[in-house]
């Protein structure tokens, strides 16, 4: 599932909103553990 979202922040980074790029960042540091878990 996860990679099927992959493309999505590097759309909202891409943003002209500095507002959504924000957001993105703040989701980004909230999610990063999960992320960098190793998978079983």
């Amino acid at each position: 599932m996860a990679d099927d979202l992959a493309p999505t922040p590097a759309t909202a980074f891409a943003h002209e909103s500095y507002d959504i790029q924000g957001r993105a960042a703040q989701l980004a540091l909230k999610h990063r553990t999960a992320a960098l878990a190793p998978r079983p």
